[in-house]
């Protein structure tokens, strides 16, 4: 390790105690300012989680209007992700005149990777079922797609 000296001038009186404030002084700057720029990264983040909750909700059909469907049936719903977003899913599809496919599950994992896949998960429930009206073969379907080019090995808990 090399030394380096600074040889000052006797004429020069050094106090310590004002340098450690200096230093104090300098280091107390540094931390505000990262103090305040991680706050406005964590604000921008939460804003954009906010956002993405937003579009989620979008996904998921109100309990008004899942009343709507039918005079016959009276469900209820209510979905609380762990964390801003997550992997929960509902709906009901109407198959017919008398007949309605409900759909409940759960993708693996949290955050927006599970919220993906659950927007993907119930897209392809809608689009089959607007072709297909056997729950079996709409399942069938759906785990074929959502198991296409899934090298995060994410998978759903869906029942139909």
């Amino acid at each position: 390790m090399t030394e380096i000296k600074i040889v000052l001038p006797t004429t020069v009186k050094v106090d310590a105690a004002r340098c450690q404030d200096i230093l104090d002084q300098r280091s107390s700057e540094e931390l505000r300012h990262e103090v305040v720029s991680t706050s406005e990264v964590l604000n921008r983040v939460r804003e954009e989680l906010s956002i993405a909750a937003d579009i989620q909700r979008s996904f998921l059909v109100s309990e008004r209007d899942l009343n709507r469907l039918s005079d016959d049936l009276d469900l209820g719903v209510l979905m609380v992700p762990c964390k801003e977003i997550g992997g929960d899913l509902y709906d009901c599809v109407q198959l017919g005149e008398d007949r309605y496919l409900i759909c409940v599950g759960d993708v693996s994992g949290k955050g927006v990777p599970a919220a993906l896949t659950m927007s993907t998960c119930l897209t392809l429930v809608r689009s089959y079922s607007e072709v297909i009206d056997s729950p079996s073969a709409i399942m069938r379907r759906v785990n074929h797609r959502l198991c296409h080019n899934n090298s995060g090995s994410a998978f759903t808990t869906l029942f139909l």
